[in-house]
């Protein structure tokens, strides 16, 4: 059998794209040295940040390496502080077992709990079967967003990759992308609705009829006057702007390489 491989925070780096699993690390901690096994790359930004699905002490965790020399420190206070900020909020996200360092570059890393059983939100999305099931779906992503506009907290990277479902209980899993700076103060009605509709402009507009029970749930869990038409329209208004931005942006992107496109000019 062969023995898994070794890596440290300059290779991680180095390697850009071509990292490949398994390989073990070991992170420094305030409690000494943990060794991790990582199996699975589950988000690789080169240069930025490396997720991966492993093992700490046969148990099945989750880890973030936070790998931009000059911005890792504040990327993994952000996470930290999203983290915690989402709990507060009422809101399920994974567990942070510990926060260590790699060397010899000694950028940060966190370890969560893994979140077993698991199911990516747009995974169970594309998995529905009617649309009693996606409702569902778009209720629970509507309630646990007005929990974090009622909070003070606003979703910097609103997409449902950021959300899993298990147990029947939605998931938020990206903290580092939850703004806190209006944290203990709800949202006013034109920051939560077009952060809202920034999640809703994410679904195909064959599905826009699902969006108003949807939104009734969003304004059940704020306390806001429910089958309000003029707050309705405004949704919609705002899920059509975020639509064109959409758009605008992707169609950026096609011409330069990216993890999502490759470019070739002549």
């Amino acid at each position: 059998m062969n023995e898994i491989p070794a890596a440290d925070g300059s290779f991680l780096i180095s390697a850009g794209r071509s990292v490949s699993t398994p390989f073990k690390v070991r992170l420094h901690s305030d409690s000494g040295e943990e060794e991790l096994t990582c199996n699975r790359i589950l988000r690789n930004l080169p240069g930025r940040r490396l997720v991966c699905g492993g093992e700490k002490n046969g148990e099945e965790i989750v880890v973030k390496f936070f790998l931009d020399k000059k911005r890792s420190e504040r990327h993994c206070i952000r996470e930290e502080r999203g983290n915690l900020a989402l709990k507060e909020a009422g809101i399920a996200a994974p567990q942070i077992l510990l926060k260590g360092r790699l060397k010899p570059f000694g950028g940060p890393a966190l370890v969560f709990s893994k979140i077993d059983p698991g199911l990516d939100f747009t995974d169970a999305w594309q998995q529905a079967e009617s649309d009693e099931q996606r409702s569902r779906l778009l209720k629970s992503l509507a309630s646990a967003t007005a929990a974090m506009h009622e909070a003070g907290l606003i979703h910097n990277d609103a997409h449902p990759g950021n959300f899993m479902i298990s147990g029947g209980l939605l998931y938020a899993i990206d903290g580092a992308s939850v703004n806190i700076r209006s944290r203990g103060k709800p949202l006013s009605k034109d920051r939560s609705l077009k952060n809202l509709a920034a999640f809703f402009a994410q679904f195909s507009v064959r599905f826009d009829y699902l969006l108003p029970d949807a939104f009734e749930a969003y304004v059940k869990k704020r306390k806001w006057p429910q089958n309000n038409q003029l707050l309705h329209g405004r949704l919609a208004g705002q899920v059509r702007i975020q639509r064109k931005k959409r758009e605008k942006n992707y169609l950026k992107k096609i011409y330069r390489k990216s993890s999502a496109h490759v470019c070739k000019k002549s």
